[in-house]
């Protein structure tokens, strides 16, 4: 495999050319709302050093009307002790796709 040289602009096909492809899991309507940048902090247990874009993934999993609502409830309230007015929430919640 050819490495790119010092100085020289990068080729096509070139592993420096391509996006990086790291991707998270979800269930909906969390992987929407992430998406959407309405949920900035996730606090999971395990640590990872990538930095920079990612892919959401939704999962298979039909979200159920009561879950949309009381995640939708959620953030109209966290978002109203932080900004003014009303956050722009997801018009749909699709699964099994990248949001």
């Amino acid at each position: 495999a050819a490495r790119a040289a010092v100085g020289r602009a990068a080729q096509p096909g070139d592993r420096s050319e391509q996006p990086p492809v790291t991707v998270l899991t979800f269930h909906q309507p969390l992987a929407s709302i992430i998406a959407y940048g309405l949920q900035r902090l996730d606090g999971r247990v395990w640590s990872s050093r990538h930095r920079g874009p990612l892919w959401i993934h939704a999962a298979a999993h039909e979200p159920r009307p009561s879950d949309i609502a009381m995640m939708e409830d959620f953030v109209r309230h966290t978002y109203s002790l932080d900004a003014p007015g009303e956050p722009t929430l997801p018009p749909a919640y699709p699964t099994s796709a990248l949001v």
